[in-house]
């Protein structure tokens, strides 16, 4: 996961979002947004981590063909970068246009990938049963609390 350096508020892209699906193209992208969901269940229970990473960018095509808003000129180049380096897939964590973006490396790639990635902040950290405990970014720092 990493950081790209921006933060932004969520309520304006999801107002634009939610505005969007009365588009009946834009309401059936989220119908498949909801079925790769199902798909990635599925692929999870499979024991398939590594279609996790084709997944994750089936809905990162998706997703930024919503709303101008969901994705900007800075993401775009960290995630293509992201994908060139190793990654089979990504998400922006969040509404979209800042924040963190999530990344699937196959094992046998995640060496290179961190060195290639290394003039990105990395933030590391590990799935547990109680949800996020990251609050507070500021000063190009995080504070994790619990």
């Amino acid at each position: 996961m990493y950081y790209t350096g921006e933060v932004r508020s969520a309520n304006v892209i999801l107002e634009k979002q939610s505005r969007a699906m009365a588009d009946k193209k834009k309401f059936q992208i989220q119908k498949e947004m909801v079925g790769l969901a199902m798909e990635l269940k599925k692929t999870l229970e499979g024991n398939d981590i590594d279609g996790f990473g084709r997944i994750l960018h089936n809905g990162w095509l998706l997703k930024s063909s919503l709303s101008e808003d969901i994705t900007n000129s800075l993401v775009d180049d960290i995630y293509h970068f992201g994908i060139s380096s190793g990654a089979t897939g990504g998400k922006l964590l969040g509404a979209g246009g800042a924040g963190f973006l999530l990344f699937y490396c196959p094992e046998e790639r995640q060496e290179q990938f961190k060195r290639r990635m290394s003039k990105y902040k990395e933030l590391p950290f590990h799935f547990d049963n109680y949800g996020s405990k990251i609050i507070y970014i500021g000063d190009n720092s995080y504070g994790v609390y619990e």
